[in-house]
């Protein structure tokens, strides 16, 4: 991204800090702030936006998929991204987003995803770190986290009551999950335990 572009992108988050919480609104942010923000730790971004970063329009970016309300879906799947994702920074508009198969690293932040979201996959990356699931949104169905490097107790009592999947698979996350009708949870390879 050029200097007056991340000049404009700084005046922009500044713009739609609410005071009162210290926090950035995303709904103030256009799709394409937002977009990149959420991919601007990502090494190879011309595989998303295009040869020298030319497309400035979302709309030029591939994988991406829009309806009258806005952008509904993020397909990245074995794009051969590389580098860090901020999923906090996913529009508030998406239902699913799938970033599976690249070599994506780093920790992900899934406390601040946009409610609206019904579906997240980052499986087979490099991901790494602790993952919190307390603050899912509540309408999400498939959460796929499997085969990637997570470690950690982590806490699943919280899960989305709208939950239909959740992987973590070939991960070092550990804890247990209560069985619920609905819900199909795969742990195998993990420290995860499931609960009658």
């Amino acid at each position: 991204i050029d200097s007056h572009h991340s000049t404009m992108m700084n005046a922009l988050q500044l713009f739609a800090v609410d005071s009162s919480l210290g926090r950035v609104d995303k709904a103030a942010l256009p799709e394409l702030s937002l977009m990149e923000l959420l991919v601007e730790g990502i090494t190879t971004p011309e595989k998303i936006i295009g040869p020298g970063m030319a497309q400035r329009s979302v709309y030029m970016w591939r994988g991406l998929y829009f309806d009258l309300h806005g952008m509904r879906e993020i397909k990245w799947a074995a794009y051969g991204l590389e580098g860090s994702i901020h999923l906090q920074w996913i529009p508030l508009t998406v239902k699913s987003a799938r970033f599976a198969y690249n070599r994506l690293s780093g920790s992900v932040d899934l406390t601040d995803l946009p409610e609206s979201l019904v579906e997240l996959n980052v499986f087979q990356n490099i991901f790494s770190g602790t993952v919190s699931l307390c603050h899912l949104p509540q309408g999400l169905q498939i959460l796929d986290l499997g085969s990637n490097r997570f470690t950690g107790m982590t806490d699943f009592s919280m899960l989305p009551a709208t939950l239909q999947r959740l992987t973590v698979s070939n991960t070092k996350l550990s804890g247990s999950i209560q069985e619920r009708n609905g819900l199909l949870v795969e742990v195998q390879n993990s420290n995860v335990t499931l609960i009658s």
